[in-house]
C-alpha cells in the first residue's frame, strides 16, 4: 500500500490520481457512457502526460564483459 501525500515518494500522488481516473473510465466504458475509442484515447493522453523520463530512457544491449567493465567504471 501507498498514499498519495507521502511526502518521501513524490510520484505517489500522480500514481493515485492516474488510477482514479482510469478507474472511473473503465467504469464508464462498462456501463457504455463512452466510447471504446473514448476510453483509450483518455488511457493514451495519462500515459503521455505522466511519462516519465525514467521510463523514456533507452539502454543499450551490452555483453555480460561491457556490462561489468560500466557498472565498475560506475562505481568509481
Amino acid at each position: 500500500m501507498f498514499y498519495g501525500n507521502d511526502k518521501a515518494h513524490a510520484f505517489n500522488a500522480d500514481v493515485c490520481n492516474i488510477l482514479k481516473e482510469l478507474y472511473y473510465n473503465l467504469f464508464d466504458l462498462e456501463s457504455y457512457s463512452i466510447t471504446k475509442e473514448q476510453y483509450d484515447s483518455m488511457k493514451n493522453k495519462y500515459v503521455e502526460y505522466y511519462s516519465l523520463p525514467l521510463t523514456q530512457k533507452e539502454f543499450e544491449q551490452l555483453s555480460r564483459d561491457e556490462r561489468v567493465k560500466k557498472h565498475i567504471k560506475y562505481l568509481k
